[in-house]
């Protein structure tokens, strides 16, 4: 159910960090670096949610997506 996506992202939220600090040594980098990545993220996040969002509040156009195997 939704506490099982909500577990799957945690954890993959997790390893992306892990795998970001460790195999992109984020620990070694300058601060502007780090700020860089974590901009770009905020970006990915925003349009994911405005997206999501838009998908979302979008009233009926009237599509109707004719039955598959006729």
């Amino acid at each position: 159910g939704v506490s099982g996506l909500v577990v799957a992202l945690g954890f993959a939220t997790v390893k992306t960090t892990l795998g970001a600090w460790v195999f992109m040594h984020l620990s070694h980098q300058p601060l502007s670096s780090r700020l860089a990545l974590v901009a770009g993220v905020l970006l990915a996040v925003l349009l994911i949610t405005l997206v999501v969002g838009d998908v979302a509040l979008r009233d009926d156009l009237g599509v109707r997506v004719p039955p598959v195997g006729r």
